[in-house]
């Protein structure tokens, strides 16, 4: 037994294409490589295969690649001590803050 991973548009998997070799039973991970272009790929699915057959029904995750950066960020120190700093820090938000949840 080993798991297959795909990028497949839908969820009925007529349209995917393979993501690396097969993965082992007991690696509960995979790395999807940097710069993998997911084009018109909408899910990210895991097959089981068995000596047999691989599954019919994979198991999905709904892709989302986005990213919200704040930007202007200002910050005016006032605290005069060597080696410490205290003051105002501000930024201006990303035009789309639909996926922030929070700054850190």
């Amino acid at each position: 037994i080993s798991y297959q991973l795909y990028l497949m548009v839908g969820t009925d998997g007529s349209r995917r294409m393979r993501i690396g070799d097969d993965i082992l039973v007991g690696i509960n991970e995979a790395l999807l490589p940097s710069e993998t272009r997911i084009s018109v790929f909408e899910n990210l699915a895991v097959y089981v295969k068995s000596s047999l057959v691989e599954q019919t029904t994979p198991t999905y995750l709904m892709l989302n690649d986005t990213a919200s950066s704040a930007f202007a960020v200002r910050f005016s120190d006032y605290d005069l001590d060597m080696g410490d700093v205290g003051g105002n820090l501000s930024w201006s938000a990303p035009e789309d803050i639909n996926q922030v949840t929070h700054y850190v």
